[in-house]
């Protein structure tokens, strides 16, 4: 998905993640997947787990997409 960002011109030091280690100031956070990595900037990138049961950090994001991760999952009713 950040790939379709990037090529709508979104400038690459806008990428970060929640933790701010990378391109600190960005404005979109990224987070790996549960069932592949997705996106990932370093080995200090948060899982999608660790935003799903943090409400608090969830509620501050304007919007949140969970692209699908290429294989088959159960779900949730």
């Amino acid at each position: 998905m950040e790939c379709v960002l990037l090529d709508m011109g979104i400038n690459p030091t806008e990428f970060t993640d929640d933790n701010g280690t990378i391109n600190l100031g960005g404005h979109i956070h990224l987070y790996t997947g549960t069932s592949s990595a997705g996106g990932q900037i370093n080995a200090s990138t948060p899982s999608q787990s660790a935003l799903m049961t943090d409400s608090t950090t969830m509620n501050g994001y304007d919007m949140v997409m969970f692209p699908c991760q290429g294989n088959s999952s159960a779900q949730q009713p």
